[in-house]
């Protein structure tokens, strides 16, 4: 390599070594003179040490930068075994001065971008500690047993499984409908954690306006598992869920937008009397609920993470998923709108991307706008009926009440269309 780029390379492994010691020298600026064991010149010197080694090594021999490193690593053990004696023996300084070591070398190397993104990311979680350790502190131990559960069934179980269609009417695809349980269970314990960052009201309503982006149904069935833990906050978990449809009901019009607007015009008046009314309710119930207590305005103390449940709604899926596959390959035009009843008994964005790309071909815009309400609608309902069967009596009769007037304008809405 040149001069220049031997001198850019060594700038940046100098800058991603200062990048991490500014966050070391910073925590540690109140230590007595003689009891840092590294700050940010000696950061910035094993980040430039990590980048001379790359181009040492490349330039003559890999065994020079192999030199370097072990003698950087002699280094760390000889300071590790004179702070033994010391109260604070944690090696975070030690193993981030590693890490400075290994992204100089990338540095060096050539890869400055990934180096740089590397030094910010670790000067981020060591700054993180104060953070963290808080976090540490207050997780229970059912808490930790729940997040790796859901890291078992999701980084273990989940690439195991064939992403391919099978069985009855090749409608079973076992990874992505275990992907749903997946999904299932890490809103049941992401609404768990929001409710103990922000408190229980507030975290449910995250939980309902950020779920119904990714599955409505999925993040109703963790909240009316909240309420059936003994939560109370009726109206809350009422309010969250009248969001997570009007999120729901906003993020299909959008998919019919992207793909195909000339089905979005043909969907925007029903959608927008059921978005329109599902976001008064919400509001509605939430600011009724301001001072409602409950029978325990606290986080349940069951499990986070209720895997049973989630199993069961997957299996609940894939028997949907072949009563949908046949009814499409039974019946004529008729099909088309009992599909869309059936797919909208577990979700919506299938067929609303299955309408659009057909309306894009052959089949009527008119049809394809009613299939696309009557899931909607059909999935509004479904939400219901879970309230209503798995939640206390009383958030059921509200959620009842909320999601029957978003069903009831949208129809409204939909009916004065097509007279």
């Amino acid at each position: 390599m040149s001069d220049i780029e031997m001198l850019g390379r060594m700038a940046v492994a100098l800058v991603v070594g200062s990048v991490i010691g500014l966050e070391r020298g910073w925590s540690e600026r109140d230590a007595p003179e003689g009891t840092r064991v590294a700050g940010l010149r000696t950061f910035a010197l094993v980040g430039f040490a990590g980048g001379l080694a790359a181009i040492i090594g490349d330039a003559f021999s890999p065994a020079v930068a192999a030199a370097i490193a072990l003698g950087l690593a002699g280094l760390l053990v000889a300071i590790r075994l004179q702070s033994m004696p010391a109260a604070d023996v944690g090696a975070t300084t030690e193993v981030a001065a590693v890490a400075t070591f290994a992204l100089g070398v990338l540095a060096g190397l050539g890869h400055a971008v990934p180096a740089a993104a590397g030094a910010v990311a670790t000067a981020f979680l060591l700054g993180l500690k104060p953070v963290l350790h808080r976090w540490l502190r207050a997780l229970a131990q059912r808490e930790v047993f729940a997040a790796l559960q859901l890291f078992l069934i999701s980084a273990v179980v989940l690439p195991l499984l064939p992403d391919e269609n099978m069985g009855p009417f090749g409608a079973i695809n076992p990874y992505r409908l275990w992907w749903m349980v997946v999904l299932i269970a890490a809103l049941s314990l992401a609404g768990y954690g929001a409710m103990r960052l922000l408190g229980a009201r507030l975290g449910m309503l995250v939980t309902g306006l950020s779920g119904g982006l990714v599955s409505s149904t999925a993040t109703t069935l963790a909240l009316v598992r909240q309420a059936k833990g003994g939560i109370g906050l009726h109206r809350a978990i009422t309010a969250a869920i009248a969001a997570t449809s009007t999120t729901m009901v906003i993020r299909i019009a959008a998919f019919a937008a992207v793909v195909y607007p000339p089905l979005f015009l043909q969907v925007a008046v029903p959608l927008a009397a059921m978005a329109a009314v599902g976001a008064a309710t919400a509001i509605w119930f939430w600011r009724r609920g301001r001072g409602e207590l409950g029978t325990a305005a606290v986080v349940p103390t069951g499990s986070p993470l209720d895997l049973r449940a989630a199993i069961i709604f997957g299996a609940l899926l894939a028997v949907v998923m072949i009563l949908a596959e046949a009814s499409q390959s039974t019946f004529g035009a008729f099909g088309l709108y009992l599909l869309s009843a059936v797919s909208g008994l577990v979700d919506v964005d299938a067929i609303t991307l299955s309408v659009a790309d057909q309306a894009q071909r052959d089949l009527a815009i008119e049809v394809a706008g009613t299939s696309v309400v009557i899931a909607a609608g059909v999935n509004t309902a479904v939400k219901a009926g879970i309230a209503v069967v798995l939640g206390p009596a009383a958030v059921g009769r509200l959620v009842a009440a909320a999601l029957g007037a978003m069903i009831a304008a949208g129809a409204m809405a939909q009916t004065i269309l097509r007279l």
